[in-house]
């Protein structure tokens, strides 16, 4: 075992001016601050409670302990020095990975939190309890719940699965289907359309859906056959529990679905978006549907002025995957695709009825459960964190450190630092009432609550509001991500449950190490392959230049190569379709390590702050090892599956090959040039 070094850079001291509270001081690159209030300095450690602090950094230092395997070399492979005995920590505390103990507590939290009403709940409050508790309520009922389910299907139509042979095709027009489903529910299937509002100026796209696997790999690639089977017999599990088919019929008609979704992923190809005129839309789509009729069904209205392309769908394949394919498994796919949105499973129903409720009501849950973990001093210490990421951004552009950058682009990436700006999202000070304010929702009556709440999405996503008030697709996460549109990163408060990843009483080694590396991932994300086509403002511009291009896919190349070398379950790494994750994750390593030895070179702090007792670490090896155990997992067979998809690598490859590319890394650890984890060949380009 490599000992610890000692630290002779940015020496450590204690504070002169309270001995109880440490205070320490980022210097940097001067960067616009969220006000003239706002002190960037002003990171501290709450040491008033000197027992609470000594027992929370030994509870942290078990912690980490817990998850070592002293036995492997780190310098051999340090995913398994740092998460080798995750495996057998097996509990209901940690299960599938580390970051999923938080997943579970808040979620036991909010159970409890929802399954009764208190008299202090405003009404508000007991609209989000009541869906909840509507949901799993389900069980005491089913069948009138499935009665409701199967009364969806006439409000648009018949569904030949539970018709048979009376089924008339001649009744089903699938483009009349779809668009008069997302009219009233904002459901997309097949075809899609989203209204994106820039200040005044409206933005109409007309896009692709998501698939029910996700990434296009898990369609096609031999190593995710097992998750495919499962997929089908979940369709197959739903159709009979659901709509009552046998199970030789559900089977049948499982693959038929599932066959004909995998049709419309081959007809897709990942693509930019173009900006056409509706005459320019007819004659391209004008063998598949018509773009005006379409949108006039889904909208109420046709739409003025242009619309973005932004349909992943090939026309010439797509026409041919509809031409052989039946009408009859068309109108099937598109009802149970429908029906899905209210499918819950009352032997699971906390499983079930969580999810949904997050999906519709997440800001509120939020607000309800996560407010107490953001206080004016955890606020301004992350800021201080991300404005030291931030300058050190700004240091690198200035040095040239990114000069795979042409000059022009740089101009245009220093403004778009200085105006990115983190937001710690809670909702705290956002009242909820007028919003919710039509909506009516009986605790006994799932289907009904649920239609109700979606016709209210459909009519929002038409008006110019802000429709995306019920659209979860961020606050599903509980990590930090980069909104290129509006050119900020959004930290949500859940993830600042004490203890976790952030404390008052943590080594900023750690924080640096954990949150502080989401976030320089997600900043980095500001200036990748995507977030190039976004200038400062959120508006769609492109600011590189072919040079620029050229140097960019000659490093992603580089990663492409470099991580088509491991192998994971007897067989390499497939070559990824974008390597911006992997580039991100090598990208946010180095910078926020430099951030933090920035931020160690600037403060006088306690050298004991900066360690955990009984762990032999210096303070940069602990924000490696803090780093490492952010991604320590296992997975059930069936995750197994989905462990590799077209944007990420399983985690301990997210772990080990930026600290390959990291030569501090190696330093720290003493790792001999030529080891396994300080190989010659190194990629690198933020």
């Amino acid at each position: 075992m490599p000992q610890p070094q000692s630290n002779q850079e940015g020496s450590i001291e204690s504070g002169p001016d309270n001995p109880s509270m440490v205070s320490v001081v980022v210097l940097g690159s001067p960067l616009t601050t969220p006000d003239a209030s706002f002190k960037p300095c002003s990171v501290a450690y709450n040491i008033s409670n000197s027992h609470l602090h000594d027992v929370v950094r030994e509870a942290k230092s078990a912690d980490i302990e817990n998850f070592l395997n002293n036995s492997v070399d780190p310098c051999e492979n340090f995913y398994h020095f740092v998460c080798g005995s995750f495996n057998g920590l097996k509990s209901s505390l940690y299960e599938k990975s580390a970051q999923h103990r938080l997943k579970t507590e808040m979620d036991k939290e909010i159970i409890a939190i929802l399954s009764k009403d208190e008299a202090s709940d405003m009404e508000v409050d007991l609209k989000i309890k009541h869906f909840f508790q509507s949901c799993l309520n389900v069980k005491a009922d089913f069948k009138a719940y499935q009665g409701k389910l199967l009364d969806i299907v006439a409000e648009f139509g018949e569904m030949p699965a539970l018709e048979g042979h009376k089924w008339n095709e001649s009744n089903f027009d699938w483009v009349k289907t779809v668009a008069e489903i997302s009219f009233k529910y904002d459901i997309s299937l097949i075809m899609a359309y989203k209204m994106k509002y820039h200040g005044e100026k409206t933005n109409l796209r007309l896009l692709t859906p998501p698939f029910g696997l996700g990434a296009r790999s898990l369609y096609f690639e031999k190593e995710h056959q097992k998750g495919r089977a499962t997929y089908q017999e979940h369709i197959a599990f739903h159709l009979r529990k659901f709509l009552g088919l046998e199970a030789n019929h559900s089977e049948e008609i499982a693959k038929e679905l599932f066959d004909f979704e995998t049709a419309l992923v081959n007809a897709t190809e990942r693509r930019r978006g173009r900006l056409l005129n509706m005459q320019a839309m007819e004659e391209k789509y004008q063998h598949l549907l018509q773009v005006e009729n379409f949108l006039n069904i889904s909208l109420g209205f046709i739409p003025e002025g242009d619309i973005y392309d932004a349909l992943d769908y090939i026309p010439e394949r797509l026409q041919a995957v509809l031409e052989n394919t039946s009408k009859r498994t068309m109108a099937n796919f598109v009802f149970y695709n429908l029906l899905k949105h209210f499918m819950v499973d009352p032997s699971y129903a906390h499983e079930s009825c969580l999810p949904k409720t997050h999906k519709y009501f997440s800001k509120n849950i939020r607000v309800i459960h996560n407010g107490k973990y953001l206080t004016k001093e955890v606020e301004e210490s992350i800021q201080a964190m991300w404005h030291s990421i931030k300058s050190m951004f700004l240091k690198d552009l200035e040095a040239g450190k990114h000069n795979w950058l042409e000059k022009n682009a740089q101009k245009f990436a220093l403004e778009k630092l200085e105006a990115m700006n983190l937001e710690i999202r809670s909702f705290r000070n956002t009242d909820f009432t007028e919003d919710l304010k039509s909506l009516n929702v009986n605790a006994n009556d799932f289907i009904d609550n649920l239609k109700a709440i979606l016709e209210m999405n459909a009519l929002l996503s038409r008006q110019d509001g802000n429709h995306g008030a019920y659209d979860a697709n961020f606050y599903r996460t509980f990590y930090p991500i980069y909104y290129p549109w509006e050119n900020k990163i959004i930290v949500p408060a859940s993830l600042l449950k004490p203890n976790f990843m952030w404390s008052q009483y943590y080594p900023m080694a750690l924080r640096f190490g954990t949150l502080g590396i989401f976030i320089a991932h997600q900043l980095i994300h500001g200036f990748d392959e995507d977030g190039h086509s976004y200038d400062k403002h959120g508006n769609e511009l492109k600011w590189w230049n072919n040079a620029t291009i050229a140097r960019y896919n000659t490093s992603a190349n580089c990663f492409a190569q470099q991580y088509a070398q491991y192998n994971y379950q007897g067989e390499a790494l497939p070559v990824l379709s974008s390597q911006q994750e992997n580039i991100a994750d090598n990208g946010a390593l180095g910078l926020a390590y430099r951030a933090y030895l920035q931020w160690l070179e600037s403060c006088s702090v306690q050298e004991s702050q900066e360690s955990l007792p009984n762990l032999d670490y210096n303070n940069r090896q602990l924000f490696f090892i803090a780093y490492g155990q952010t991604r320590c997992s296992t997975s059930l067979d069936f995750f197994d599956d989905y462990a590799t998809t077209e944007n990420t690598v399983p985690d301990d490859f997210r772990v080990i090959v930026p600290l390959t590319n990291f030569a501090e890394f190696a330093n720290q650890f003493r790792c001999q040039i030529g080891s396994s984890m300080n190989p010659l060949k190194k990629c690198e380009m933020f």
